[in-house]
């Protein structure tokens, strides 16, 4: 019995047995990973922060990502694979080593390299249904120790069994794009004209506004096994796209942004000797309106007292 044995069904049929094919090492990024967000209404109003978004009813867009399959030996068959394929939209796609099931449909065949006793084959597939029938556990277990340094919502990354890496306070702290205003620039003339409202002597408000921003959390999660990887992988992205916006909190700055999902990108994946899932992505969120953060300091005095220095103002911490 070989080893690539029934670790891909399609339709209940082994794809090794009945075809001579399996799955090449690093499809499992593009396997798990999940559909971005749809793009909803929206108002960008030149005289407020950020953007203004209808967050009732987030819905996710189909995701299409691609698949690299060998055919091997004498008996390799990935032409009558492709009329199986080609036998109605919709397949049912099961694969062991991740066990999952995903209904997917072929999209394209991008490339084929087809030898006498090895074929090499890639295929796009599209899951059309993200997270259809999901329903949510009403509580988690986590591989790693608690963190209360990221939190969504009301609960920590750490709940979910992430952890938030390094880079990702940078992006937090990055500040938007600044929304402009009228600009002249003509060809005839030096340089540009620029309207600053700080011109207009009678002007009540000559703040810089600044526009919304995407950001990307790097992140890395672990479970103790391929069961609790896809409990909590899904409860992350199910949380994410419910009702309204999300408020980002790092607790190292104290501070929070409100922000809704994008999309997600794997970048690896792999399942240890002893089972344990390492999964590490990359997480862009829109955080909605943002403005400079203000600065705090602490300091300590003689009789080591700390001093929290903020806006300006001083405050005794006993």
């Amino acid at each position: 019995m070989s080893n690539l044995e029934g670790r891909l069904l399609v339709d209940g049929v082994d794809v090794w047995s009945a075809y001579g094919g399996f799955i090449v090492d690093g499809a499992n990024e593009s396997i798990v990973g999940w559909a971005s967000l749809k793009e909803m209404e929206s108002n960008d109003w030149h005289e407020y922060d950020g953007l203004e978004v209808d967050l009732t009813n987030p819905v996710l867009d189909t995701r299409s990502f691609e698949v690299k399959m060998a055919f091997s030996g004498l008996t390799k068959r990935p032409n009558k694979f492709l009329n199986t394929l080609s036998n109605g939209s919709y397949h049912e796609w099961y694969f062991a080593d991740l066990g999952v099931t995903k209904k997917l449909r072929l999209v394209s065949m991008p490339n084929i390299n087809d030898w006498t006793y090895l074929g090499l084959l890639s295929l796009t597939l599209a899951e059309d249904a993200p997270l259809e029938d999901y329903e949510r556990p009403s509580s988690l277990t986590s591989y790693i120790s608690e963190s209360t340094d990221w939190s969504l919502d009301d609960l920590y990354f750490s709940d979910y069994g992430v952890r938030v890496l390094e880079g990702s306070l940078d992006e937090f702290k990055r500040l938007p794009d600044v929304k402009q205003n009228l600009l002249w620039n003509i060809n005839e003339a030096w340089g540009a004209y620029y309207d600053d409202p700080a011109d207009d002597e009678e002007a009540d408000d000559t703040l810089v506004r600044y526009q919304s921003k995407d950001m990307t959390l790097n992140c890395l999660l672990r479970a103790k096994d391929i069961s609790q990887f896809w409990t909590n992988w899904n409860a992350l992205l199910y949380d994410l796209i419910q009702s309204g916006s999300r408020t980002l909190s790092s607790q190292t700055l104290g501070k929070s942004l409100t922000c809704h999902y994008v999309s997600c990108s794997v970048s690896e994946f792999h399942i240890d000797p002893a089972g344990v899932v390492w999964c590490k992505f990359g997480l862009t969120l829109r955080v909605l309106s943002q403005r400079p953060f203000d600065e705090t300091f602490v300091l300590g005095t003689k009789k080591h007292i700390a001093v929290l220095m903020s806006s300006g103002k001083a405050i005794l911490l006993s």
